[in-house]
């Protein structure tokens, strides 16, 4: 009785052995993926050649900076102007043509209203009528087609001088040149192109995200770009993510936007390379769970 009415010392409780006893550590997010990239300009343009001829003086290298309608490149002319001779005599022969087919047809009026006279007192055929009416038909039908043929010259002439005057191949904007497809005494096709010219004063920068990477990228996300030999980043803003691709190009492409008054001269340049991440980018991981106890 004594000993029940004494203090009572509880049994310690035996540890589960289904219960979980190491602590489990939040696992370190990934570093975030990079990608290569390259600056380039949001506007470019392809300088054509305007016909068919010989490059006689190249005056453009690459890299070089151009201003608006400063002269690229000139075009041989000599074949394009032998070209305008033949046309404008076809047109001048076409039109004589014309004259005469037009003059016979006169004459065949005159004659049918002689031939009309004659019948209407006594001394004419329907016959004559018959003929005159068939030189007039003859004489319209070939005057039309000269004329026709004139105006065809008339126009190839216009087109050709069109592209004489053209030679002188010009810079659309103030730009860069980036590349130059032909060298002095090329021949190019008519539309080929000369070079090709950026304008360095709206920089985007454009890279691409294999189709295996899940990260996550949308408008307007931030970017952030290295460039070699500069310790401050260069911070953009996505515009357009090309999702939909044909094969065997497996990638996203996506391009971004700088602020280019927020660079300083000289700090960023065309078809400079550098390195990429995306700010606060996400990637589709699969669901864990953690049991507490083991079923």
């Amino acid at each position: 009785m004594a000993a029940a009415c004494g203090t009572r010392t509880t049994r310690p409780t035996d540890t589960d052995p289904t219960q979980v006893s190491v602590k489990q550590t939040e696992q370190a997010p990934p570093p975030p993926a990079e990608y290569v990239a390259i600056v380039t300009s949001k506007t470019s343009k392809v300088i054509p050649a305007a016909f068919a001829g010989r490059i006689d003086d190249l005056r453009i290298h690459p890299s070089q900076r151009v201003k608006k309608d400063e002269i690229l490149a000139h075009q041989d002319t000599s074949e394009m102007k032998s070209k305008l001779k033949e046309a404008k005599m076809r047109e001048r022969s076409a039109r004589m043509a014309a004259g005469r087919s037009g003059a016979e047809a006169g004459q065949a009026q005159q004659e049918l209203r002689n031939a009309r006279k004659l019948l209407a007192i006594g001394y004419g055929t329907r016959m004559n009528i018959l003929e005159a009416k068939t030189k007039i038909s003859a004489a319209g039908a070939g005057a039309g087609a000269d004329e026709a043929n004139g105006d065809a010259a008339a126009a190839t002439a216009e087109d050709i001088q069109n592209k004489i005057d053209h030679a002188d191949i010009k810079a659309p904007f103030d730009g860069v040149v980036s590349q130059v497809r032909v060298k002095d005494g090329d021949s190019v096709p008519a539309g080929g192109p000369v070079a090709r010219i950026f304008d360095p004063s709206d920089l985007i920068i454009r890279f691409a995200i294999p189709m295996t990477d899940k990260t996550r990228v949308t408008d307007g996300m931030k970017i952030q770009l290295k460039v070699p030999d500069q310790e401050a980043p260069i911070w953009a803003v996505v515009t357009q993510v090309f999702e939909e691709v044909e094969p065997p190009i497996n990638y996203r492409i996506v391009e971004a936007d700088i602020d280019d008054s927020k660079l300083r001269p000289g700090e960023l340049g065309l078809s400079q390379i550098g390195r990429v991440t995306i700010a606060a980018a996400q990637t589709a991981a699969k669901p864990t769970t953690t049991k507490g106890k083991n079923p």
